[in-house]
């Protein structure tokens, strides 16, 4: 295996190795078994920490006395912080490689986990959730990991980012009910401090070993012969600057798009649990419908990966929230009997996730993903902030999430006509 000294390269730097795509004596092209580290690390950052909030939502609020729309608002502070940190985070990815951030990140998580473990009060909780836990998730698992992709797959980059956050689903299906048990079994403390040790133990190692660039180990990215086929310039040369991406109307139409999307996703997956007790449905029971969702994710992650590859990846962001408005509408109007049925309608609205960012890398390029994945983020962040806020203020002034889901199945619409109308920029050749 190679140095971990060979990721220190520049990120614009491709040797003069022939276009090959395996190691020597490997059949298989050696990005995918970075994309299958990476997907240990997603499956960690899934079943623990993005599902696992709504496991902690009910026992964090009702040990420290919190209001839904108190315990909604560290969900919603700590993307407020991701708004500030993402082209921050970008710039440090694009420099030192997603392999040195992602490390960093999954030390700071675990280390998070345990001192939220010793959370005694409101400040106390909010301020380890947000800037240690979610400094450290962020840009390990989101940042780091997209970026990661982008830079190994140029070919089949959507089904590679698919795959790996089909991952985050397989930790729902798998880890979320464990981490229910030890919650309710043993009090949400010892369920956070194994979550803790969790990062420490299992995904350390597994970051360990990630390479940040396919230039580090003297291949090219997978696709990369074919995209030289269809030019006659160098791979990355016109990959969009920062500043001609920030000036495409295509990116704004998608920033606007996903805050829609993103506001009635994180409404909904924040307040998961808590809405299903409100249709009449046992906490536990609503747990293991939350993992039901995740094990419906795996497949459909990769189904809208494959999709997004052969078709125009704004029509597969459309198509996916257009199965959301039947979802919101089946969570509103559906007895507790029938819940059940808004579950695989409202899985492709998470599924959207790696076909969003596989837009952005065929649209903007390779070089300078991080850095303009870290500007979007801060203008995405809108949605994640304001929705899971808006659904507990509703709760708490109405002692029903009736409007938050009407409110929810409007944003979802609206996001779906906005993707559809998306269009490629003329800059940019997604190398």
């Amino acid at each position: 295996m190679p140095s971990s000294g060979q990721d220190a390269r520049p990120a614009g730097h491709i040797p003069a190795a022939p276009a090959t795509v395996t190691v020597p004596g490997a059949r298989l092209f050696y990005g995918w078994h970075m994309m299958a580290r990476t997907a240990v690390l997603r499956a960690l950052s899934g079943g623990l920490h993005i599902f696992g909030f709504s496991i902690f939502f009910l026992p964090i609020s009702e040990s420290l006395g919190l209001s839904r729309a108190a315990t909604s608002l560290v969900f919603s502070l700590s993307k407020v912080e991701g708004a500030v940190e993402g082209p921050i985070a970008g710039q440090l990815i694009d420099r030192l490689g997603p392999r040195v951030v992602i490390i960093a990140g999954c030390l700071l998580t675990g280390l998070g986990y345990l001192l939220l473990s010793q959370s005694t009060n409101f400040a106390m909780f909010a301020a380890i959730y947000v800037l240690v836990i979610t400094v450290g998730a962020s840009v390990a698992f989101q940042h780091g990991a997209m970026a990661l992709a982008n830079n190994w797959f140029i070919r089949r980059r959507a089904l590679a980012m698919a795959l790996i956050s089909s991952a985050v689903a397989l930790g729902g299906a798998f880890l979320t009910p464990l981490l229910s048990r030890g919650v309710y079994g043993l009090g949400w403390q010892w369920g956070a401090a194994i979550v803790g040790v969790a990062f420490l133990a299992v995904g350390l190692p597994a970051a360990w070993g990630l390479r940040s660039r396919p230039e580090s180990v003297g291949l090219r990215p997978l696709g990369y012969g074919e995209v030289l086929a269809h030019s006659q310039q160098p791979a990355g040369s016109t990959d969009s600057s920062v500043k001609a991406a920030l000036r495409s109307a295509a990116l704004w139409t998608l920033v606007l798009a996903s805050i829609l999307r993103l506001f009635g996703f994180n409404a909904i997956l924040v307040h998961f649990i808590p809405i299903l007790v409100w249709k009449g449905i046992s906490p536990t029971t609503a747990a293991l419908y939350l993992a039901a969702l995740a094990f419906l994710g795996m497949g459909t992650h990769l189904f809208m990966g494959w999709l997004a590859d052969r078709w125009p990846k704004p029509r597969v962001l459309a198509l996916g929230m257009a199965s959301g408005v039947v979802s919101a509408t089946i969570l509103l109007y559906s007895s507790p009997g029938l819940v059940w049925l808004a579950l695989p309608f409202f899985v492709p609205v998470e599924a959207l996730f790696p076909v969003t960012w596989a837009t952005v890398g065929e649209f903007f390029g390779r070089h300078r993903f991080g850095t303009i994945r870290g500007f979007i983020t801060m203008f995405w962040a809108i949605g994640p902030i304001t929705g899971p806020v808006f659904a507990g203020m509703v709760f708490d002034s109405t002692q029903s999430y009736n409007l938050a889901l009407q409110v929810t199945i409007v944003c979802f619409v609206l996001s779906s006509l906005t993707f559809f109308m998306v269009r490629r920029p003329q800059t940019g050749d997604g190398r």
